[in-house]
């Protein structure tokens, strides 16, 4: 997989960063750029991108050094368990659609909030032919990923963060009337239906559960919910012409959140998948991938509020002109998305647990049957009540 794409030369890489400096500040002549290109060996392959480093440096004025990350998609053939080719397209055109009509917005209204503490990657280049994405690596400003475990503070900022994210998609759109909802959601409906690990996991979640003593009522709901389970999944990811929606960021976890300043600073990366849906999409996210299981179970409330808090001052902060959805707003879109809380547990949750990639069929279910029984029983046993008595898994009874 490290092997370079025949287009990713030295005089590419020159020719992006002399346009973008052209465009930013009217070069008067080329820049001879110093070039150092390499396969970036930290970086964990998953099903859609091959990741580059590159080192810009001038070689005129060699205090004049840039560093990018260049990404493009594998050309391997996808397995059982991946994508297919033309959805990974779609999220990588994905990407520098946001950049391009969402991300190139913000320097017109970030100047009303002092020192905002989110930031975003300088798009240095975006290529449908090829495709690739280049971006500013903004580790070289001490943005880092921060390890486990996050305590309940660092939740909060972490909320407080995406709730920034979500108020400056929610004040394009409906304030300047940028329309964000062209940002149509793609990705649910061909995992959904297509790609058979999201099938395959929660068959096995049921048959884990049923095993468990004092589960039998949950395993039930779960088994008469399963044919109801991909278009349950498909209606809460898309948006609702009466609901509360937000540019979604929909891959919001630890591995695209970089932090400094004790998690005071963030820089958000990747927006593969980004679409205009409920905020309770990427909240009830963050809520299984940042929490520690006490606090995702007992702490909602109080993460919920100080998301809204954020929400509602970012955009009395711009001017937003409109009615401000109601911190009851938000929690009855929480209610309305219960579906996707089940995914996590179902699904992403154990999954996270695995040291590795899925391999063959078997293969992961023994590993994701291990991962469940090994550290979940007690937890999803907890939330359990909650989704049964919130009607989580109710079919339609006109059905």
């Amino acid at each position: 997989m490290s092997e370079f794409p025949n287009w990713l030369t030295d005089d590419y890489i020159k020719k992006i960063f002399n346009d973008f400096f052209d465009r930013e500040r009217k070069l008067k002549e080329p820049i001879d750029w110093d070039v150092d290109l390499q396969f970036y060996e930290k970086h964990i392959e998953n099903i859609a991108t091959k990741l580059f480093k590159v080192k810009v440096t001038n070689k005129k004025d060699p205090k004049e050094v840039y560093s990018a990350f260049v990404k493009t998609l594998c050309e391997s053939s996808p397995n059982n368990f991946q994508l297919t080719f033309s959805l990974q397209e779609i999220m990588f055109e994905r990407e520098g659609e946001v950049y391009e009509d969402f991300i190139s917005k913000l320097p017109h209204i970030l100047p009303k909030i002092e020192e905002c503490e989110l930031r975003f990657p300088k798009l240095y280049h975006f290529s449908k032919n090829p495709l690739v994405v280049v971006i500013e690596d903004v580790s070289q400003e001490g943005f880092e990923k921060f390890p486990d475990p996050y305590s309940l503070d660092d939740c909060r900022k972490v909320f407080q963060h995406l709730a920034k994210f979500h108020a400056f998609s929610y004040f394009l759109h409906h304030e300047l009337n940028i329309d964000m909802s062209k940002f149509t959601n793609f990705i649910w409906k061909d995992l959904a239906k297509n790609v058979p690990i999201v099938n395959l996991a929660y068959g096995q979640f049921i048959e884990v559960v049923s095993s468990w003593e004092g589960c039998s009522e949950f395993a039930e709901k779960l088994r008469k919910f399963q044919p109801h389970y991909c278009d349950a999944i498909i209606d809460s990811s898309h948006p609702k012409d009466d609901g509360f929606n937000v540019l979604s960021h929909a891959d919001f976890h630890k591995h695209n959140l970089l932090f400094r300043n004790n998690k005071k600073d963030c820089v958000v990366i990747d927006y593969q998948l980004s679409a205009w849906r409920s905020p309770a999409y990427d909240i009830i996210g963050a809520f299984n991938i940042f929490c520690e299981p006490e606090d995702n179970i007992n702490s909602r409330d109080i993460l919920l509020s100080s998301y809204h808090k954020e929400f509602k001052f970012i955009l009395r902060k711009l001017g937003f002109s409109h009615r401000i959805p109601t911190l009851l707003d938000l929690h009855v879109e929480v209610l309305k998305c219960g579906i996707l809380d089940v995914v996590y547990w179902s699904i992403y949750n154990p999954m996270g647990a695995l040291s590795e990639n899925p391999g063959d069929k078997r293969q992961f279910i023994v590993r994701y049957v291990e991962a469940l029984n090994s550290s979940r029983q007690r937890q999803l046993a907890a939330v359990f009540p909650t989704f049964l008595n919130r009607g989580y898994l109710d079919c339609d009874e006109n059905d």
